[in-house]
């Protein structure tokens, strides 16, 4: 059977995700295998949470220059410099400003059950903040705020047009 993208209105995508059982390993890649499946499907998602697919797990798999990476039951241990950040998400279509840290540290597993520590900054910080969201049944439309006739859309389009 075909995995298809959720998109708003489904109830599950405002639902609070559970952790991964790190024991069952055939469960981590069956689920990775979901994801991926999902982005390949769409080529413009730079990352996809498990509850996109229909599982309300704590995993989701990013993609950066063609290189996706998995992180299981990821977790922020701080986060720094705030700003605001124009989103899209593939199951709420349409553009959003959110606040989001430029600079985070963070500890996940793989779908190996290894455990990782590591810092991103900016546009991995953000992606990764996004499908954190994700697990608390955030969405952009519920956190965010219009891009179109926002504040920073018109700083921006200011200088566009004044060029």
């Amino acid at each position: 059977m075909a995995v298809e993208l959720i998109k708003i209105p489904k109830k599950i995508l405002r639902m609070s995700s559970q952790d991964c059982d790190l024991s069952d390993v055939e469960d981590l890649k069956r689920l990775e295998r979901r994801i991926k499946d999902v982005m390949q499907k769409n080529p413009r998602c730079q990352g996809l949470s498990a509850v996109q697919v229909g599982e309300r797990k704590r995993m989701f798999v990013t993609r950066k220059k063609g290189r996706k990476r998995t992180f299981v039951n990821p977790t922020v241990k701080w986060q720094f410099l705030m700003y605001n950040s124009a989103e899209m998400c593939a199951s709420c279509n349409d553009w959003w400003v959110v606040k989001r840290p430029r600079i985070i540290k963070v500890e996940y597993y793989d779908v190996a059950a290894v455990k990782h520590t590591r810092i991103f900054f900016g546009k991995r910080a953000r992606v990764f903040m996004h499908e954190i969201d994700h697990f608390e049944g955030k969405m952009l439309c519920d956190i965010g705020t219009k891009w179109y006739g926002s504040e920073l859309y018109e700083r921006i389009r200011g200088k566009i047009y004044a060029r």
